[in-house]
């Protein structure tokens, strides 16, 4: 008898678990009202004066979004692209670029070592319609909340430090 009611127990406390871990339903239902309308910021995202608060803000009546590339330099050793030849990689594609800007990933950690990446990338504003070509010559959307922006380095004329 004592046996029977601990297993009825458990089977409740085992399905009350499961059923209060299943959040897909809440989930859905929370959904369903940003899907028909978009958020108010994103709509006033693109007007505000501060240039990062625009930088990756992107809606439908927006022509123009924010595309990245990593700017391939490395910890301890320098190198990379610069911004303008970043920009005139999608020039020479046919591809307008509006602004450009230097900027640090702040979507991902990078463990302090010598040679590791630093999270260093380039941004640039292009025409929506030129995406697909952006993302072919190895260009990322670039969305908010993943970069903050910075001051581009100063170009050096010796190039990467020689160990």
């Amino acid at each position: 008898m004592f046996q029977a009611l601990i297993r009825t127990v458990a089977i409740a406390s085992i399905a009350v678990a499961v059923a209060g871990c299943d959040t897909s339903r809440d989930k859905a239902a929370t959904d369903k009202p940003n899907d028909a309308a978009p958020p108010k910021e994103e709509k006033q995202a693109p007007a505000a004066a501060d240039p990062q608060a625009a930088v990756g803000a992107h809606t439908s009546t927006d022509a123009n979004m924010w595309v990245m590339q990593a700017r391939g330099n490395r910890q301890c050793e320098g190198g990379g692209r610069s911004l303008q030849a970043s920009s005139a990689q999608l020039v020479e594609n046919g591809i307008k670029v509006q602004e450009s800007r230097c900027a640090t990933r702040t979507d991902r950690m990078y463990p302090s070592v010598c040679g590791g990446a630093t999270g260093d990338v380039l941004i640039h504003k292009i025409p929506a319609g030129f995406l697909d070509a952006a993302l072919e010559l190895g260009f990322d959307p670039a969305k908010p909340g993943q970069y903050q922006l910075g001051d581009c380095p100063q170009e050096t004329t010796g190039g990467a430090a020689s160990r």
